[in-house]
């Protein structure tokens, strides 16, 4: 006789009562047999099956599973800044750690830190001072005065200056005079490259007023000098330009576009 296979039947928690379960797992009494069906143990437990041949202990009505569990543990509270307040690794160079949203790290990037600080150029004309040369000597000698005047007034040069800071990306632009000690050497442009040392500021010396010297003896080789009052010692860089060679000049300049600090 071929003995039929049980498949073994999966209970669903839900379909019994809370105090079948044991919370432990460990249930060494609470199953009983079919033969104990209806009796009742020493604990006032009756066996009870189900349709499917499994029994149980079942507790009397009145009585209770209870699990003994406590709290809880307390998590602490979280105290100080969520985010590092500077970078573990350092600053990249060229970068520094601003605030981003939510207070998150965020790498803001200025300019370079090598090479020349400034970079500067001009652009002058002696037609205005020329012409108040001449008018002044006019008035003084005539014809010859207005000849001498205007000859006096072509020394000199009006026009505008820029500079700009390559490690702030700042720029800064306003207006200048020259002297240049030859006939016609108001007329001319400059270009200027000013290494400032780490002890000092370059905007502070390519804002506000300043002086230059330069020496350019040939048009693409020169030197110009810069001071600026207040800003520390002068500064200097190579140069290239037309105002052979020699000339002078004091600019005052206004920042027109600030970049990072």
């Amino acid at each position: 006789m071929r003995k039929r296979s049980v498949c073994p039947r999966i209970l669903v928690p839900e379909f019994y009562p809370l105090n079948l379960v044991d919370p432990l797992g460990l249930d060494p009494v609470l199953s009983c047999s079919s033969s104990q069906e209806g009796k009742t143990d020493t604990n006032h437990n009756t066996c009870q099956c189900d349709g499917s041949g499994l029994c149980f202990w079942v507790p009397p009505n009145n009585s209770s599973v209870t699990v003994n569990a406590g709290p809880p543990p307390l998590i602490p509270p979280i105290s100080g800044p969520l985010w590092p307040v500077a970078s573990p690794i350092g600053n990249v160079p060229g970068t520094s750690l601003g605030s981003g949203p939510g207070g998150a790290p965020q790498a803001s990037t200025c300019g370079p830190k090598t090479g020349p600080s400034i970079l500067g150029a001009n652009a002058t004309t002696s037609a205005p001072t020329v012409a108040a040369g001449a008018a002044i000597g006019g008035l003084l000698g005539g014809e010859p005065g207005a000849a001498i005047g205007g000859l006096i007034g072509s020394f000199f040069g009006v026009g505008l200056s820029g500079s700009y800071v390559r490690s702030t990306k700042s720029l800064y632009v306003g207006p200048t005079v020259v002297f240049t000690p030859v006939p016609g050497g108001g007329t001319g442009v400059s270009f200027n490259a000013l290494y400032v040392p780490s002890s000092q500021n370059p905007n502070s010396i390519a804002s506000g007023l300043s002086f230059s010297a330069t020496l350019q003896p040939l048009a693409l080789f020169g030197a110009t000098v810069v001071k600026t009052p207040g800003a520390g010692p002068a500064v200097v860089g190579p140069s290239i330009g037309t105002r052979v060679p020699v000339s002078f000049g004091a600019s005052y300049s206004f920042a027109v576009r600030k970049g990072c600090s």
